[in-house]
């Protein structure tokens, strides 16, 4: 048993997974023998399989080919949509802007400000993005 599942929905949850994350053709090959992008896919898949109320991944993204990355957030933005909390790390500002609705800005492990992303996609550019958070954490500094 697997987080207390019975066996079938184990086996459903894998099925699900493998086809969601596009792991058909890798199913048969050791996790050593994959590229870095399968691997965290992989990765990502074990992660979920029991099907978590609570997501929390550092960099999903990370290694991962553009196709992969963006599957990889709409899986995750479907997790949301079913009422999941999704948290992840990123230095992606595009995947920051896309993904979250609320953004907690850290600096050396220390809770700089949290805000809603409406405050932060309301910069126009990556550039004033980066600047607003540059800001936050330079003041945050003193």
């Amino acid at each position: 048993m697997l987080h207390e599942l019975p066996k079938a929905q184990i086996v459903a949850r894998v099925d699900y997974l493998i086809t969601e994350f596009h792991l058909e053709p890798f199913i048969d090959k050791l996790a050593r023998k994959l590229s870095k992008g399968m691997k965290q896919k992989v990765a990502i898949a074990r992660a979920i399989v029991h099907d978590p109320s609570i997501i929390l991944f550092d960099e999903p993204e990370a290694g991962l080919d553009f196709c992969a990355a963006k599957r990889t957030f709409d899986f995750l933005l479907k997790c949301r949509n079913e009422g999941k909390t999704v948290i992840f790390c990123s230095h992606s500002l595009k995947s920051i802007r896309e993904f979250s609705n609320r953004l907690i800005v850290l600096n050396h492990g220390v809770l700089v400000n949290t805000l809603e992303m409406d405050e932060l996609r309301a910069a126009r550019s990556n550039k004033e993005m980066n600047k607003l958070l540059f800001d936050l954490v330079k003041k945050r500094a003193g």
